[in-house]
């Protein structure tokens, strides 16, 4: 059994494949049939379009298209929020390792 006041409703819908981030940027990424916090680590210039993502709490990073990602949220009272870009500061000093 569940208590109502630890049900959330699903995030608003992902950003499509045009959508940008910004290197550094807090976000979200569909990964292993769930969505991971991380951190933008590049950004496209090539033609694939990929992203690369870093997970700071495994210390790996992975490709990603625009459609896998998100901006990170959080639920606060009673409200989906974008987490502040400020945060990212306590990140950019990992080194991830590329897969």
């Amino acid at each position: 059994t569940v208590y109502c006041s630890f049900v959330r409703p699903r995030p608003t819908p992902r950003r499509g494949s045009s959508a940008r981030f910004e290197l550094h940027q807090l976000i979200e990424a569909f990964h292993n049939d769930g969505w991971w916090k991380g951190v933008v680590s590049e950004v496209p210039d090539r033609s694939d379009g990929l992203y690369r993502v870093c997970f700071p709490t495994s210390i790996e990073e992975f490709e990603f298209k625009g459609d896998e990602l998100r901006e990170q949220l959080e639920w606060v009272k009673g409200n989906w929020v974008a987490v502040q870009d400020q945060e990212v500061c306590q990140f950019r000093n990992y080194t991830c390792a590329r897969n």
